[in-house]
């Protein structure tokens, strides 16, 4: 089991066989015992933020080389994109940012190939869909007992400031600022509609519009793909209800974006 990090951005990956390790993974798990968890344990890293800043975004690669020789990879996504700084405070309020930031500064989180805990993770929930899993968790567990190899590298990490590190081999960089900024915009143009005056039908109207699937001929940009993905998701909300609709664009709305730039 290796591990490739960033080191240079002081992001770093301890590995299930480094002395370090135990500490850290107890750090995150408080002594709770569960079998998915000690099944995974010896193919699981931590990832350790020695920064002042947040990581509220990141892309792991994973290797996996078989006894052939031959490799596969899996590469994995984690995004909270409500935890970006607005202008100097976090957000917070947008989707899918309850859990807050993924590592805070100064902080580690324990990753494995099937799942992601931080030491903020609510360990008993976890749990019970863990063991919904298990049969899953055994069966991979399994299959990588019978590996010749395993690694993982971090290929990329969004600070909460915007500041973006890593290799980017995957494209994660420019795949999370289209996404991130067509959600925005088409936030910002919805909210400019209510303030207008625009009632329920005719935003859903519009939703409705902007979500609809592209010809056969089309080619839309990745911004485009996800301006319509969103315009379903926004669409399906203010069905239920104009306020509901209204509220949710108001909390998902920044007011100032994090300015996403690579850093050198």
């Amino acid at each position: 089991m290796t591990g490739e990090a960033i080191a240079r951005h002081r992001i770093y990956i301890i590995e299930s066989s480094d002395p370090q390790f135990d500490d850290l993974y107890h750090g995150i798990v408080k002594g709770f015992s569960n079998r998915a968890l000690d099944l995974m344990r010896p193919y699981s890293v931590m990832l350790v933020n020695k920064n002042s800043r947040a990581v509220v975004a990141y892309v792991l690669i994973w290797e996996f080389v078989r006894e052939d020789g031959s490799t596969f990879q899996k590469e994995s996504r984690f995004v909270q994109e409500g935890a970006f700084l607005d202008g100097t405070v976090r957000h917070y309020s947008g989707p899918g940012s309850r859990a807050g930031v993924l590592i805070e500064g100064s902080s580690q989180r324990l990753a494995s190939p099937m799942f992601n805990l931080a030491e903020s993770s609510d360990l008993t929930a976890w749990a019970d869909s863990s063991l919904r899993q298990l049969d899953r968790v055994e069966s991979v567990q399994k299959e990588l007992s019978q590996l010749k190899g395993i690694s993982v590298s971090v290929d990329g990490a969004f600070f909460e400031d915007g500041t973006f590190v890593g290799p980017d081999r995957s494209g994660f960089f420019s795949a999370f600022k289209a996404e991130f900024n067509a959600k925005q915009d088409l936030l910002t143009e919805i909210l400019a509609d209510v303030h207008r005056g625009s009632k329920r039908q005719e935003t859903l109207a519009k939703l409705k519009g902007i979500g609809e699937p592209a010809s056969a001929l089309s080619s839309d940009s990745e911004y485009e793909k996800n301006r319509k993905a969103f315009a379903k998701e926004m669409f399906a909300t203010f069905d239920v209800g104009f306020d509901t609709g209204r509220a949710y664009a108001y909390q998902a709305s920044y007011k100032l974006r994090p300015s996403f730039r690579k850093s050198e």
